[in-house]
C-alpha cells in the first residue's frame, strides 16, 4: 500500500485514447509488427471488425504515426501464413479487382473460374 502523495503518472503510450481509436489500433499493430503483442486478437479487433475505409485510415494514419508502411512492416512481423490475410484485409476495395487479375496473369493462371 502507498502511502502519502501519488508518484505522477507517466503517460504510457499502450494507453487506450477513447477521442483517436485510429491511433490506438495503429499502437497495437506496430506492437504486432515487431512481435511485441499476439497477432490473433490485435488483428481481429484491430483489421476485421473494421470497415474497408476504416481500415484504410488506419494504414493511413500508421504511415503518419511510424513514417512506415502498414502492410510490410505486418508482413515482416508475422509469419507467411498470415499474408494472405493482410493482403486481403489492406488493399483498397477499388483496386482490389484489378490486382487479383493482374496478380493472376502475373503467375501465369488464366484458368477460368
Amino acid at each position: 500500500m502507498y502511502y502519502g502523495d501519488a508518484p505522477p503518472e507517466d503517460k504510457d503510450d499502450d494507453e487506450v485514447s477513447p477521442t483517436n481509436p485510429t491511433d490506438n489500433d495503429c499502437k497495437q499493430l506496430f506492437k504486432v509488427a515487431k512481435q511485441l503483442a499476439a497477432p490473433p486478437d490485435v488483428i481481429i479487433k484491430t483489421l476485421v471488425k473494421k470497415t474497408p475505409k476504416q481500415r484504410q485510415q488506419t494504414k493511413e494514419r500508421f504511415k503518419e504515426m511510424y513514417d512506415l508502411e502498414l502492410v510490410p512492416e505486418l508482413k515482416e512481423g508475422l509469419g507467411p501464413e498470415w499474408h494472405l490475410l493482410i493482403d486481403a484485409l489492406l488493399t483498397d476495395s477499388t483496386s482490389s479487382g484489378a490486382k487479383k487479375l493482374h496478380d493472376a496473369l502475373e503467375e501465369g493462371d488464366y484458368s477460368q473460374t
